[in-house]
């Protein structure tokens, strides 16, 4: 039987599994093989217990991992999952693209013969090759591969997995808004007529994300009955698959107060260059289609950030460098959410709970999650009353 075996160090502990290697010695005593060393118990125990499950599995119906893949593809697109609808044939082509990376490992095993430490092996080559996000993506996606041909309890990637480390919010300063709002205002009245033209079009949007808050995917999908004389209701959204649809949670769906003149672009573009489409959207192509994240990140956000002078130097790794922007078009929601926090126009500012509805964040922890540093900033006379109450 596997045993787990501790190691104790003076700055860590960590654990390994002794395990049967199936072969016996001359002396026909059994000779054993080792696990790598462990930080966690909990990551030990799943690898003994994979030992076992690949002892006793059933053969996999497919040979190669690649061959689940396909297998998975051709599931969701045809019948669905687990007695799902079909997903959209955008659907499938974004999990294509996203297991594409994963053709390009070096599986040197069968899917009969993977087992935990083979999972494990694959994480560590994601993230050394793609950003933790893409990894993530890639190995859910495998995952779910894997357990479509040979069941949940068989599945070797169970208990592996990659969490996205939470960075620290960056938020712009009045300054960087005040650069980047006069930028939108002289690419808007630029000479250039071709410039000019599409501004007409971004300088609405950027006015309109600014003032609310609202995230880009709800900016991309905002339709002309969710404008208001002096409000903005958050309807739908952008989807990643390009199609519209909810926004994240039923929490999304709220009513943004906005002082008027940031929507009178908004409704000057709706009176002069609406294009009538099928959503009812305010923004979308020539065509009448959704605008793309990618489209409006490369055609506005980027000149915008290069317009306002807000882009960092970056070496490309030959001795050459690029400049990208200082901050990602989120960053205007967070900077909508630190003036609401510091809104000293409001008695006793607003409340947390205000400022989640202002959001759309499905619970108030995430509010709190993001923005608990400037939620919770020093009070003198609340310190005071703090030491005063564990006086003796």
């Amino acid at each position: 039987m596997a045993s787990i075996e501790k190691r104790v160090l003076k700055t860590k502990t960590s654990y390994r599994v002794r395990y049967w290697a199936g072969r016996r010695n001359s002396k026909g005593l059994r000779q054993y093989d080792y696990s790598s060393w462990m930080d966690r118990r909990k990551d030990a125990e799943r690898f003994r217990e994979s030992l076992s499950l690949k002892r006793n599995k059933t053969k996999a119906k497919f040979t190669s991992v690649n061959e689940a893949i396909d297998h998975l593809l051709e599931i969701c697109g045809r019948v669905g999952r687990n007695g799902k609808e079909p997903v959209q044939s955008s659907t499938v082509k974004y999990y294509r693209d996203i297991t594409e990376r994963a053709r390009s490992y070096p599986w040197l095993k069968t899917l009969d013969e993977l087992d935990f430490e083979d999972a494990k092996a694959f994480r560590e080559w994601l993230l050394r090759n793609y950003s933790r996000d893409m990894s993530r993506r890639v190995l859910s996606c495998v995952s779910s591969a894997v357990t479509e041909s040979i069941g949940h309890k068989n599945n070797p990637f169970i208990g592996v997995s990659i969490s996205l480390d939470k960075e620290p919010v960056t938020i712009p300063s009045k300054a960087d808004i005040r650069e980047l709002m006069s930028a939108a205002y002289r690419l808007r009245n630029s000479n250039n007529r071709w410039i000019s033209k599409a501004w007409e079009r971004y300088y609405p949007m950027i006015r309109l994300m600014y003032a609310t808050g609202m995230r880009t995917q709800e900016l991309l999908a905002f339709p002309d009955f969710g404008l208001g004389k002096d409000h903005v209701k958050i309807i739908q959204a952008l989807k990643r698959t390009g199609q519209i649809g909810k926004p994240k949670s039923k929490m999304s769906e709220r009513k943004i107060p906005v002082d008027r003149t940031f929507l009178e672009p908004v409704e000057w573009y709706l009176k002069n260059r609406w294009i009538e489409n099928d959503h009812r959207l305010i923004f979308s192509t020539e065509g009448g289609k959704p605008l793309s994240r990618e489209n409006f990140r490369n055609k506005c956000w980027v000149p915008l950030m290069k317009e306002a002078g807000l882009v960092e130097k970056v070496s490309k790794g030959d001795g050459k460098f690029k400049f990208v922007p200082k901050f990602s078009p989120h960053a205007m929601r967070h900077y909508f959410a630190s003036m609401q926090i510091a809104n000293d126009r409001v008695s006793n500012r607003l409340s947390v709970k205000r400022i989640q509805s202002l959001l759309g964040h499905a619970s108030i922890q995430m509010t709190y999650d993001v923005y608990g540093h400037l939620l919770e900033d020093e009070d003198p006379v609340l310190d005071n009353a703090i030491r005063e109450a564990m006086t003796l």
